[in-house]
């Protein structure tokens, strides 16, 4: 849905909006408001309802000023704001362009004004018993989540410099209600809930999530009948009124619309956009290579290349490359599944060059005229590498120069030799030839300590650029990890926790990190590895003491409430023992759960296959059938079998 705000002209004067001057100009935060920083005064401003007031945008400019925007005031007259403030209250708006598509739930009019419900989001604050049991419950994690999560920003009320940085409030159920957790930031002492209390800094609350009550204006525009958020700049207002370049319009747009919807609803979307690209992804007919290109002797290939394969595609044809990404999103991990036994350098600025290039000893010391009998000592990654590709000469051994970017350009020319001519200097410490080199490391956007790449040694090599997908972590943490060779049932990540990150998505698998404003835990792909191999190591014993040193408290609840209802095992779905319920919802949710289920044998895999095509879908089907063959033939031609098996039974034999 397109929501916006309301114009200063539909607020006051005769332009007004009918609801407006029936219903008054001010308005009343929710609790979930005031606790996000909406700003109060205390005194006889109150609504029509007898509700304490807040600030409120409008979508206007204040007399065309590009730093201020107007706003109501707590009295309900015309104010203005700073663009950066994140103390004004949020009251959404529907236009009648929008209005009109949807459905709204019991409308009832009160003194002659129409009230309607549409939408869910959390409000109230719950009452002292409930919020005790529910904090009782989250602490010991065994409160229920609910698969959903809401965003609000992680800055404080004072930053007004510091930009936009979504923070995750997970939903958790409790006797059939739904709540959020938040901990109090008030704006000022005035700023009291709809209890009559007033907010502690610090302090957990619980807030219940309820149907939205909107206004509803003879144009067909809905607006809200209380202001629903706050502690979100509006930030970018020009001269021009351009409401839709505004980092609120983006806000609205990106987290508030979606939040909306019951969880429901939202995965029947998800579900619809997922069945039209299967359709449209079938509807493709592969084309022919014309002849033109068979007489050059290539073949265009349309097909994506996963990362995993362009890796092993350089380290097979010992072509060097340099991997970039942010860190723990698993760069040297990605390299080590190809050559677990590969040699390291890690550069930092206070290494020793003869660390990296090794140095020359004067035995016999320098003679008179200068000249001397000099002997280089070859570093000890050379001597490791070279003992490594001597005894396996038909294969390649990686050389791996991890943190390149962070070390400064003077150190970065240490590797310049080794790593464009795969010597460490002219005519000296030659690689041999089946030795690659691979290097890693962050761009400045990617962090704060990170240098520039000189630019010789940029333009010479390949890029490998990694992003943070989490359909390709899932794939490889369902790989049998081959650090641990003494527990061949071992997987790369635990299937429970790759269950976990997959049904909750990029809000918790990874968060941005703040050098000057650093979170107590920063989440990425290494740190939930870590979490995995906690759990391996106390042998499935899950200690929430253990997992809130890595993930922080809440997550930590979450997880083990999560790990007491866990997914789907091999064993349930090979014997039929689920119902609809058990089904996970959204996505990648389900990704995982095939993808738990690829270490099937090729007794099982049919009734494996027949299970994710029924319950999951054709196109995580597809990606089960890749990951269990692998390069297998044999499981080619069975999955082959199978497939044509089914189409014949599909088409009734035709």
């Amino acid at each position: 849905m397109d929501f916006t705000f309301l114009k200063e002209e539909q607020i006051w004067g005769d332009g007004a909006l009918e609801v407006m001057k029936r219903y008054g100009t001010k308005v009343a935060p929710t609790d979930l408001a005031v606790l996000l920083g909406a700003e109060m005064i205390d005194g006889d401003d109150r609504t029509s309802e007898g509700d304490l007031t807040c600030e409120s945008w409008s979508a206007s400019s204040s007399e065309g000023h590009w730093l201020y925007v107007r706003c109501v005031s707590w009295g309900g007259q015309k104010g203005s704001g700073s663009k950066n403030s994140r103390k004004i209250a949020a009251r959404p708006v529907l236009p009648p362009s929008e209005a009109w598509k949807i459905s709204p739930s019991k409308v009832r009019t009160i003194d002659g004004i129409r009230i309607a419900e549409y939408g869910e989001y959390p409000q109230t604050v719950a009452d002292e018993r409930t919020s005790e049991r529910l904090e009782i419950l989250f602490s010991s994690g065994s409160l229920r989540m609910t698969r959903k999560s809401y965003f609000f920003d992680t800055a404080g009320l004072n930053d007004y410099d510091r930009a936009f940085e979504a923070r995750s409030f997970l939903e958790y159920e409790m006797d059939g209600k739904r709540y959020i957790r938040v901990l109090g930031r008030p704006a000022s002492d005035d700023s009291k809930l709809s209890t009559g209390e007033q907010v502690e800094n610090w302090k957990p609350y619980w807030v219940q999530v309820q149907p939205i009550e909107w206004l509803m204006d003879v144009s067909g525009t809905m607006v809200a009948k209380k202001c629903l958020f706050a502690g979100i700049q509006f930030g970018s207002m020009g001269l021009s009124d351009d409401f839709s370049k505004t980092d609120m319009k983006h806000y609205l747009d990106k987290y508030f619309a979606g939040e909306l919807e019951p969880i429901e609803r939202m995965v029947s979307r998800e579900f619809s956009r997922g069945s039209e690209k299967i359709k449209e992804k079938e509807s493709v007919k592969k084309k022919e290579p014309i002849a033109r290109q068979k007489k050059y002797g290539i073949v265009v290939s349309d097909e994506p290349m996963p990362v995993k394969d362009q890796i092993n595609f350089y380290i097979q044809n010992g072509m060097s490359f340099m991997l970039h990404g942010p860190s723990g999103v698993g760069k040297s991990q990605r390299v080590k599944d190809i050559d677990p036994d590969l040699t390291s350098i890690t550069l930092c600025n206070g290494i020793l060059p003869e660390d990296v290039i090794g140095k020359t000893i004067y035995p016999n010391g320098v003679g008179a005229d200068g000249t001397s009998g000099g002997v280089w000592v070859p570093p000890k990654w050379y001597t490791d590498l070279c003992r490594k590709c001597e005894t396996e000469p038909d294969k390649q051994h990686v050389l791996f120069i991890d943190e390149v970017t962070n070390a400064r350009e003077t150190t970065q020319s240490l590797i310049y030799h080794v790593a464009l001519e795969k010597s460490i200097a002219q005519g000296v410490g030659k690689l041999p030839n089946n030795a690659v080199v691979v290097l890693a490391g962050n761009s400045k956007e990617e962090s704060g300590a990170a240098y520039h790449m000189p630019a010789p040694l940029f333009r010479r090599l390949s890029h490998i650029y990694l992003d943070l997908n989490i359909q390709d972590w899932l794939e490889w943490g369902s790989e049998h990890s081959k650090s641990h060779p003494e527990d061949p049932d071992r997987l790369n990540i635990h299937p429970l926790v790759a269950s976990f990150v997959a049904t909750y998505g990029r809000q918790v698998f990874y968060s941005e990190y703040n050098e000057e404003n650093p979170g107590k835990f920063a989440l990425d792909p290494r740190k939930w590895e870590k979490v995995s191999d906690k759990i391996y190591a106390n042998k499935g014993v899950m200690r929430r003491e253990i997992l809130e040193a890595d993930i922080g408290i809440e997550l930590a609840a979450s997880l083990l409430s999560y790990a007491k209802n866990p997914p789907l095992s091999l064993e349930e779905v090979i014997e039929g023992e689920y119902t609809r319920e058990d089904i996970p919802e959204g996505h990648d949710a389900r990704l995982a759960l095939a993808l738990s289920l690829r270490h099937a044998t090729p007794k099982q895999v049919a009734k494996v296959r027949q299970f994710i095509e029924s319950q999951l879908g054709l196109e995580i089907r597809a990606t089960f059938d890749s990951v269990w063959i692998g390069n297998d033939d044999a499981r080619a031609v069975q999955i082959a079998g199978l497939s044509s098996l089914h189409n014949l039974n599909t088409n009734g034999g035709r």
